[in-house]
């Protein structure tokens, strides 16, 4: 399995995907108020810096790759690190209630962040300038930024057994009637 899904992405998935320009093809979409990501995962642009919101690409694996991409270019938003941080410590939180006799060094949530974070004095109770420097820590190389979208970001990445699509053709075809009764008694 992996060395097919090897073979795909590189014959296929990465000449497609590293052809397209972030930020005009993909990209983050942010809150137009709070200047936050809305998710962050990499979606699909109707044009340059104008994400299609509620789009998501029909593959996982090219989801993925353009969320790698953004990354690597535009590197990880202050508001991103934050909120991962806070569902650490409300992951480690629920870890240590589940089992009382565990402690906090002892939680995955916390092993995750301490990956992280590597030699930072980083507190689990932060302040915003630990926050900005584990944001700094992060985005000095590749392999930081690579390690938080595999251990942070890639996790909420949903992977669905089945699409319902619509389009023009399959809209209005003599079997719909029947195909829409089904999907709505179900």
């Amino acid at each position: 399995m992996k060395i097919a899904l090897s073979g795909e992405e590189i014959a296929h998935l990465l000449p497609f995907t590293l052809c397209k320009v972030c930020d005009v093809k993909y990209g983050l979409e942010y809150d137009e108020k709070t200047k936050k990501v809305k998710s962050p995962l990499a979606i699909p642009f109707a044009a340059a810096n104008v994400p299609n919101s509620g789009s998501q690409f029909a593959h996982p694996h090219v989801t993925m790759n353009y969320t790698f991409q953004t990354y690597m270019k535009n590197g990880v938003p202050f508001e991103l690190v934050e909120e991962q941080v806070k569902l650490l410590q409300s992951q480690a939180t629920k870890e240590m209630i589940v089992n009382p006799l565990l402690m906090l060094r002892e939680t995955k949530a916390w092993k995750a962040l301490a990956a992280l974070k590597k030699n930072l004095d980083i507190p689990f109770k932060y302040a915003p300038e630990h926050i900005q420097e584990l944001v700094n820590h992060i985005n000095t190389s590749p392999e930081m930024k690579l390690q938080f979208v595999k251990k942070l970001v890639l996790p909420q990445l949903e992977i669905f057994p089945s699409k319902i699509s619509c389009n023009p053709q399959n809209l209005i075809s003599p079997s719909s009637p029947a195909s829409v009764r089904k999907f709505a008694d179900s």
